[in-house]
């Protein structure tokens, strides 16, 4: 939870980036609050009972793997698209890719939900993309991109407590 509550607040500071003045102030300690309201039920839930057991070695290899994998395609496409000139087209594709990365962690950890956080996260990448094809501004598709998946990181973090939660 710690993970997704931390990249979440990543991806909305990139989000926000757009905006200036008091909305920005107000956004920062909005996703400041949203991150520190996700932590702080991670930790009641650890409180509350057993945490959970950790991976064992060959998930964690895996995991690793899986991540090895995802930040190769990520600095990939961060130097194809500098090469190319289409440093705008960064969010759309990185989100994309966190998005696809999740597919498999679904099925390594047995977190079904993970698959919900992979379609709400490829999905922001494809709205943004079709609003940077129809020649959006690039400001409004890293918002496009990156303050929906931040909104789906959190969302996810308290689904998997929740989840958490119910089956004590």
């Amino acid at each position: 939870m710690i993970i997704l509550a931390v990249f979440g607040l990543a991806w909305w500071m990139v989000g926000i980036s757009v905006v200036t003045g008091l909305l920005a102030a107000v956004a920062v300690v909005l996703g400041l609050a949203a991150t520190v309201g996700v932590l702080l039920l991670a930790r009641r839930a650890v409180a509350q009972g057993a945490p959970p057991s950790p991976p064992d070695g060959a998930v964690m290899r895996r995991f690793g793997w899986i991540n090895i994998a995802q930040w190769a395609a990520i600095a990939a496409t961060v130097a194809v698209c500098v090469a190319c000139g289409a440093s705008s087209w960064i969010p759309v594709l990185v989100v994309f890719i966190v998005g696809v990365h999740f597919l498999p962690l679904a099925t390594l950890f047995r977190q079904p939900e993970y698959r919900v956080t992979a379609a709400l996260l490829i999905a922001a990448g494809g709205v943004a993309g079709v609003v940077g094809a129809a020649g959006g501004p690039p400001t409004v598709v890293r918002a496009v991109a990156c303050i929906p998946t931040a909104l789906a990181l959190w969302g996810s973090a308290v689904w998997l407590l929740g989840r958490r939660t119910d089956a004590r």
